[in-house]
């Protein structure tokens, strides 16, 4: 019973989340003088990544706040609150000019125009003094800037779990009417904005194999063709679109291999581990990958200082540590669904792969067990939130998750062929796009099984 006290602590801890009996407080609430819906202006540092929201119309972030002004009234502010950016502003210096689809439901680039908003006739970016000044109207919109704006209330942003649960998550969401100044006070989160742009603008001429293969390496899916994101869905696959622990490893072991090769097989792991960090702060931290990374450090402090420990272990003092880290994550669906999954993963290829490998290959009975458990032990979550139930997902999650891996172990070989060569841009595209028919192709078969509506 002692060897297995950080389980139990961990199963304590669950049970005192998700029944209310432990609530959990936002650690950073709005906080002003001012009345929310008084407020007009806005401004603070933007501290996520741009999401677009269902409609096209507009990105959501969150933006620490600073300052807050009313028609009358400056105040300083603090916490944090959701802002609804327009397309038009976020997506100025996106190749494509993507933010026209919102034009056809009635935002016209003349209004973006009266309005104050950016222009799209910028098509390069350059890192200069300049930028990271306080250059005003810099039209690059991400994850690090300093936002002002003018702004309308719209009330509080949707609730997760927790919040529903305790009443004690709130975040006010604001509506953004014009964009004032956009600057950036450190060189860090710029050349981060500036790559990801980079990246949008390369994969830009890949197609849909592009827009796919960026939604894996970077959680950007605003190139992501809807029907392949449906079929996903369809499929019970949505998970292999989110950014995870499968990402994270790829990416890790890739970089583990080739730095092998180069420091030795007593550097590389310490090398992997650096290459998943520089990976986290590029894509940017989601509760999935944050819990990837948080094993990650663990198992290697525990190779570091020669502890035994186990899969379970490791899962249950990550959850922990994610908890003390970021108490706010437990009540997403992907903090839930990531932890639950992992479980199922680990409790399949206890009781069932043994048992399948004496009729099938261990390669194939691991990959159905560990499908098999990760369905299980998210199917109560899953038919709460979405009222449906995929059985063809545990055969679909066992043949698509490889052939995913190899298209993302493909496209980062291939992206750092095109940046040494950028004439093979054309050539390894098509080898890109083949790879990708071949994905799509069999993502979509498995979204033609019906599901079970519940």
């Amino acid at each position: 019973m002692v060897k297995r006290r950080v389980e139990l602590i961990a199963l304590c801890v669950v049970i005192l989340l998700y029944t209310g009996i432990l609530p959990v407080y936002n650690r950073n609430p709005f906080s002003c003088v001012l009345s929310e819906p008084s407020i007009t202006s806005i401004s603070g540092t933007v501290v996520s990544s741009p999401v677009k929201t269902s409609s096209g119309k507009s990105f959501s972030v969150v933006l620490s706040v600073t300052e807050a002004a009313s028609k009358t009234t400056l105040a300083a502010c603090s916490g944090k609150v959701t802002l609804y950016v327009p397309a038009a502003d976020v997506e100025a210096l996106y190749p494509g000019k993507l933010y026209s689809a919102a034009n056809v439901a009635g935002y016209s680039n003349s209004d973006s125009e009266k309005n104050g908003h950016y222009g799209t006739e910028s098509a390069d970016v350059t890192i200069t003094e300049a930028a990271f000044s306080g250059t005003k109207n810099t039209p690059l919109i991400e994850e690090g800037c300093r936002l002002k704006a003018e702004v309308s209330y719209t009330g509080n942003a949707d609730g997760d779990y927790l919040s529903l649960l305790s009443g004690n998550i709130e975040r006010p969401a604001f509506s953004v009417q014009r964009i004032t100044d956009v600057s950036w006070d450190s060189v860090l989160p710029y050349i981060r904005a500036f790559l990801r742009l980079q990246l949008k603008r390369l994969l830009a001429a890949w197609g849909a194999a592009g827009g796919l293969l960026l939604a894996l390496i970077s959680g950007s899916r605003e190139y992501t063709d809807s029907s392949i994101s449906d079929a996903f869905r369809n499929a019970g696959l949505s998970h292999i679109l989110a950014l995870s622990g499968m990402h994270l490893s790829l990416f890790a072991g890739l970089s583990e291999k080739s730095a092998g090769k180069l420091a030795g097989k007593r550097f590389s792991p310490y090398l992997s581990l650096s290459a998943a960090f520089m990976f986290v702060w590029f894509a940017g931290v989601s509760p999935s990958l944050r819990r990837a990374l948080i094993c990650m450090c663990i198992g290697c402090c525990a190779s570091l200082f020669g502890f035994r420990t186990t899969p379970v272990k490791t899962l249950s003092l990550a959850f922990i540590i994610h908890l003390l880290i970021s108490p706010e994550d437990s009540g997403s669906l992907a903090f839930m669904l990531s932890y639950l999954a992992l479980c199922g993963v680990y409790a399949g290829n206890y009781l069932f792969t043994q048992k399948l490998s004496r009729v099938l290959p261990v390669s194939v009975s691991s990959a159905l067990s560990a499908s098999a458990g990760a369905q299980f032990f998210t199917l109560p979550i899953t038919i709460t939130s979405f009222g449906s139930v995929v059985p063809a997902a545990i055969i679909a999650s066992a043949v698509v998750s490889p052939i995913a891996s190899a298209f993302v172990t493909s496209g980062i070989v291939a992206i750092a062929f095109v940046l040494a060569m950028p004439f093979l841009l054309q050539p390894v595209g098509c080898i890109i796009s083949m790879l990708y028919n071949l994905l799509s192709g069999i993502v979509r078969f498995f979204a033609r099984i019906p599901c079970i509506r519940i």
